[in-house]
């Protein structure tokens, strides 16, 4: 395409350049994070297609941007789904124009003669791009057929055919891809969210125009954050080769890597992943919750016959799932040297359990050596977290975050990491009690490292839980082994540990108070205190330089967000560091100040409201907490606030970036479940970065709820998705109990003996009941009624009704069992078990959840502002997070017999 046939397309362009370009950033970023990653395409020609889409999508992405300064344009994608034959991508209904903009923009390099690219059809409602020779072969557009058409029709370079098909055309000769270049795009269209940032879209266009010019110069280096995502298991563990095809290595076939750039630490981030290893590192293919026990002496030997481990435990076996078979083998590979080394330290009987589970979380550690100690003949473990490091040194200011070359963001200090697993397992484990010197163990071990390049992490000093040794100092290592293992198996020793008593959870509130009034009782893991330290160092860098930090923290339900914002809030008010702690909930702040502050008013001033910093000082605390960011409003007016202070009011987000030098946002996107809720990262860089300041961002991925069970949290994301995902069964894992009731008796019968035995337990429900004030004698009217059934709602107010608590107690006061939560009580909330009754406002028809907003009795809804594809997605959230309010296990039940049949089925 010609620009002057470019500029026949500027009035759809126009919408997706200019002062629009942050609106449709936000668009790709604004789908939530953690999506269950969707398997690579397996047959030919269906790579092919998906290659032909992506290739245009980001030949356009640079075109388009002509008026931008050059800049790539984000996708207009929003979500991605696999299909038997096809892959559904869908693009928002305000985004149609400019995906077709991008659709028949220049040249694509695909089809089988110049002058053809795609043919464009819809039948029964089904949108779908196919290549002219591929026709079996298809990508599905999820979005309206009538605004694609007409903006297709009025391109110069698109022909309309007979039946309603339209041809786009292309007036460049089509280049032959290589078979990498073809997979690489084809995997990443499926990973479309990856290249929602501007600057990582820019580097894949630049890659794509490095591999259409033949590799004549050399190859394009992502940025830092983009490295480490395509070398993580979240890029997706089905092509362990993609990273490779789009970075560099032996498995891509190409050579030229660009000359790595030295990152702000001095530490080269950037470098091409090391070549010569043919087979992925264990930790980029994910093991799926499984875990095995060999010996090591055995192990070995099964490598080298590259057979699998007889004994598996978890969701799921390798024998029946290839993916999961190479991943088990990939960790085995890993595992090998190690095994090696043990056999000639005579230790070759103690077991290795690889990918152990830690109780009640959803994190896998490496590896834990199970043996007797060769003095006291006792069971004893060592946890081994393996790092295949070469290079790495402290971050500025922090011994305990690292700099790691390839890897890009901040890093936990390896002996930290181990540390923290021996703390946890101490805690949790009913096996590792013991008086005085525990049985337990930790060391890291950089197996790939010498001391020169590694020394900033070898200067740290570590605990007899929290050593490191690199490859130089194997000796060493091997010695520490043989002083806490001995030569007897420790096949025993493994099966107590495996079959070990669990402690109950620590509740979050029930460690708040001496969180603040003494010393820590957390335990931080991974992510969790990589968010902790970088928090810390914001902190001394914004004293030292003066410089604002922006600190966001986003995480799914049950990722550990108010334990770090606790957590933080303890260690800097021991420190004399002034700091608050804010939500946008009453319930959260009231009880916060109920349980933290008991006894001491000034920690209760501690917690307060997000519209609680109109009138704040710039910059008058150190740091600024905002807990369940989601929940951040336009403004912190409201019906009392003055009309001279309505005039002049301030955007809520800015008051909060403005109050402290570091400010902190902790959220999860997922979460908002009314109108007016604003808090998104897109926003908060936004406005960050408009002032200059610095933006931090961590992202949550274990799950410490719902028994650490990742599963479950997928299988209520798939269920409630809008994106017509289909449902997945729940096979069960081993950490959540699910279970249907068949009724709202058999349910609270149910909680009813676990609040008897001492376990927390709660009954919620969707919105679709009246909610009556009390009677005047104090009574609470049951308004939720089925059948022959009925309980009532919890206390409106604040204050107790009867014995039944205030609102903001519902979830904690043991007096809340007998009425039932709304999400406006349960929200920031959990308990061991959680019941969830679901009103008729989400049915299942045609074999799929809707939701039926006339059913529902909240007043919000009768807004006629709000949008009936907004209020689907509030009560699809309402309902997420109702579902992940559990620890221990969670009871359904549905008021409509067709969904609780659904339901069922899909138990």
């Amino acid at each position: 395409m010609t620009r002057v046939q470019i500029k026949d397309l500027a009035r759809a362009r126009s919408r997706y350049t200019g002062e629009t370009y942050q609106q449709a950033q936000g668009l790709v970023a604004s789908v939530p994070a953690g999506e269950a990653l969707l398997p690579d395409a397996h047959s030919e020609p269906q790579a092919a297609v998906e290659f032909a889409v992506m290739n245009q999508l980001l030949l356009a992405s640079r075109q388009l941007s002509v008026d931008t300064a050059d800049r790539c344009l984000p996708l207009p994608v929003q979500a991605v789904r696999p299909l038997a034959a096809a892959l559904r991508v869908t693009v928002p209904i305000n985004a149609v124009e400019q995906f077709a903009a991008m659709l028949c923009a220049g040249g694509t390099t695909s089809g089988d003669r110049a002058g053809e690219a795609f043919l464009v059809t819809s039948a029964q409602d089904v949108v779908t791009v196919a290549l002219p020779n591929q026709a079996d072969a298809q990508v599905q557009l999820r979005c309206s057929w009538e605004r694609l058409r007409a903006a297709l029709r009025t391109a110069p370079s698109v022909e309309v055919l007979s039946g309603g098909r339209l041809r786009v055309l292309s007036d460049t000769q089509p280049t032959a891809p290589r078979p990498e270049h073809r997979t690489a795009l084809s995997a990443c269209l499926r990973r479309v969210r990856l290249f929602s940032d501007p600057r990582a879209l820019s580097w894949l266009v630049d890659w794509n125009e490095w591999v259409v010019s033949d590799r004549r110069r050399d190859r394009p280096v992502p940025p830092d954050d983009v490295w480490s995502a395509l070398t993580k298991s979240r890029f997706g563990p089905t092509s362990a080769g993609v990273p490779a095809l789009l970075l560099g290595g032996a498995q891509s076939g190409m050579a030229g890597a660009r000359r790595p750039r030295p990152s702000a630490h001095g530490v080269d981030l950037s470098a091409a992943t090391r070549s010569g290893s043919p087979v992925p590192d264990s930790r980029e293919l994910s093991l799926a919750g499984v875990t095995f026990v060999l010996s090591a002496a055995e192990l070995p030997r099964l490598v080298a016959k590259r057979a699998l481990p007889r004994t598996v435990t978890g969701p799921t076996q390798p024998d029946s799932d290839p993916i999961l078979a190479t991943a088990v083998r990939a960790a085995m590979l890993s595992a090998a040297a190690m095994a090696k080394d043990l056999v000639q330290a005579g230790l070759g009987a103690v077991s290795m359990i690889i990918g152990f589970q830690l109780p009640l979380t959803s994190r896998q550690v490496d590896m834990v050596l199970a043996g007797v100690h060769p003095e006291t003949g006792r069971d004893a473990y060592v946890v081994v977290e393996l790092k295949s490091w070469t290079h790495a040194q402290s971050v500025e200011k922090s011994d305990s975050l690292v700099a790691v070359r390839h890897a890009g963001a901040a890093h936990l200090h390896p002996g930290v990491q181990v540390g923290a697993y021996c703390e946890y397992l101490s805690d949790v484990l009913g096996v590792l009690a013991a008086d005085g010197d525990g049985p337990i163990r930790g060391a890291a071990y950089l197996y790939k490292a010498v001391d020169r390049d590694v020394s900033d992490l070898l200067t740290r000093r570590g605990t007899d839980q929290s050593p490191v040794f690199t490859k130089q100092r194997r000796g060493q290592f091997l010695e520490y082994l043989r002083a806490h293992l001995g030569a007897a198996s420790g096949a025993s020793a493994a099966d107590r540990l495996l079959a070990s008593t669990v402690r109950p959870s620590r509740h979050l509130l029930g460690y708040a108070s001496q969180e603040l009034q003494g010393r820590s009782h957390f335990r931080l893991l991974g992510e969790q205190r990589v968010a902790y330290e970088l928090v810390l160092r914001a902190v001394e860098h914004a004293r030292v330089v003066n410089r604002k930090t922006v600190v966001v923290v986003s995480g799914g339900p049950g990722s550990g967000k108010s334990v770090i914002g606790l957590a933080v809030l303890g260690e800097l008010a021991r420190q004399g560091r002034s700091v608050m702690h804010a939500t946008g909930s009453r319930s959260f702040t009231q009880t916060l100040r109920r349980y933290a502050g008991r006894g001491n008013q000034r920690i209760r001033n501690v917690f307060g409201y997000f519209n609680s910093f109109a009138n704040a000082d710039r910059d008058g605390l150190d740091v600024l907490i905002c807990d369940e960011a989601q929940r951040i409003r336009a403004t912190s007016v409201n019906r009392f606030t003055p009309k001279t202070r309505r005039d002049r009011a301030r955007p809520q987000i800015e008051e909060l970036i403005e109050a402290a030098r570091v400010p902190v946002f902790l959220l999860d996107e997922d979460q908002v479940v009314k109108p007016g809720e604003l808090g998104r990262l897109t926003l908060i860089a936004r406005y960050a970065r408009q002032r200059g300041m610095e933006v931090e961002v961590v992202s949550l991925h274990d799950q410490f709820r719902s028994g650490g069970s990742s599963a479950y949290v997928q299988w209520t994301k798939a269920l409630l998705s809008t994106d017509d995902d289909e449902p997945i069964n729940w096979v069960g894992d081993g950490r959540f109990d699910l279970r249907m009731a068949d009724s709202p008796e058999e349910m609270e019968a149910f909680l009813a003996d676990k609040h008897a035995a001492g376990e927390t337990a709660r009954m919620s429900a969707g919105y679709c009941w009246a909610w009556t004030d009390p009677q005047p004698d104090d009574s609470l009217v049951p308004d939720v009624q089925i059948g022959g059934w009925a309980r009532p709602w919890n206390v409106k107010s604040e204050r107790s009704v009867g014995g039944a608590p205030g609102s903001a107690f519902w979830a904690t006061d043991p007096n809340g069992f007998g009425q039932i939560g709304t999400v406006y009580t349960a929200q920031g909330f959990d308990y061991d078990w959680s019941g969830v009754i679901i009103g008729p406002d989400l049915v299942a028809r045609g074999g799929r959840l809707v939701t039926r907003r006339s059913e529902s009795k909240d007043p919000l809804f009768r807004d006629t502002a709000i949008s009936d594809e907004a209020a689907d997605r509030f009560i699809r959230n309402t309902y997420r997070v109702l579902m992940t309010r559990g620890i221990r296990g969670g009871l359904l039940y549905s008021t409509d017999p067709e969904t609780q049949a659904f339901l069922a089925s899909r138990m």
